[in-house]
């Protein structure tokens, strides 16, 4: 049997674990009779204490855990860089079918099929670029949202997800990247950017916005304008939230579990999207 292995970046806390586990399941798609879907999450703590907590309930969700090398870097993009970097190259580079790859608090809030959305595609995902760099432009793509489809992607041992710095292929000046800013190369790499496919964040630009050409970079977060998230996710929605709707498949909460937030807010945010899990997973 195929498998479409969904990789979940979670870093010392399961609170999100069981919403994000829950609609994976239910609005992923694939061909039952050729196709399993794996579910593999991050143990990924500070401490044996919190790893063990994490372990626990990735289990009891049926979950396959894997550990992470501890202390990789204490600026959080450098560790989360490290953290892809470990996963991509001790098991998604080995994968033969589909693989996702997604940050803790994105979630699908629609049906898709796996299979046909990656199709034909080398890899789709959320591809940035930082305009103080142009006329260099940067492309990257962003680590929290990633399908990988190996029947069709190739030079897999030059993608990187690293943070660091990279050298324009057309300047020749290097510059400073954040973390996911090394998969530049690969990008570039004998034109790997024609076969990839840019997943759009919904908002008021045009629908035609490609990172390849566009003289911005349009990453929209959605506050009052909550008429650019599907009428499902309108309900108990706060501008604080600053959501991103990825092409109306998969949300964004944007800046959970990484010490950005407060307290309450993050306690806001967390009851919201669980209410929303069970609005949602009540659907056909």
């Amino acid at each position: 049997m195929k498998e479409i292995r969904v990789y979940l970046a979670h870093y010392g806390t399961t609170r999100l674990f069981a919403p994000q586990v829950a609609l994976i399941r239910h609005f992923f798609r694939y061909d039952r009779a050729t196709t399993v879907l794996k579910l593999v999450g991050f143990v990924d703590a500070p401490d044996d204490a919190a790893a063990e907590v994490m372990r626990a309930a990735w289990v009891a969700l049926g979950v396959e855990p894997i550990d992470l090398p501890r202390n990789r870097a204490s600026y959080f993009a450098i560790s989360y860089g490290l953290a892809f970097q470990y996963v991509y190259d001790h098991y998604i580079k080995h994968d033969s079918h589909v693989s996702v790859f997604l940050e803790n608090d994105m979630f699908p809030i629609d049906f898709v099929d796996i299979e046909k959305y990656c199709e034909p595609y080398k890899i789709c995902g959320d591809i940035r670029f930082n305009t103080a760099q142009l006329p260099d432009r940067m492309v990257m793509f962003y680590l929290g949202l990633q399908i990988f489809n190996h029947r069709r992607m190739t030079d897999k041992e030059v993608f990187t997800g690293l943070y660091g710095h990279v050298t324009c292929v057309e300047s020749g000046v290097t510059h400073s990247i954040d973390c996911g800013g090394t998969s530049y190369n690969w990008l570039k790499h004998a034109d790997n950017w024609k076969d990839c496919k840019h997943i759009p964040t919904v908002g008021p630009h045009d629908p035609a916005y490609s990172p390849f050409d566009a003289p911005a970079c349009i990453v929209h977060n959605v506050t009052t304008d909550v008429e650019h998230l599907p009428e499902a996710l309108r309900e108990g929605y706060h501008p604080s939230f600053r959501s991103v709707n990825y092409d109306n498949k998969f949300l964004h909460l944007e800046r959970m579990n990484n010490g950005y937030m407060s307290e309450l807010e993050t306690n806001m945010k967390t009851a919201w999207v669980n209410d929303l899990a069970r609005r949602l997973l009540a659907t056909a």
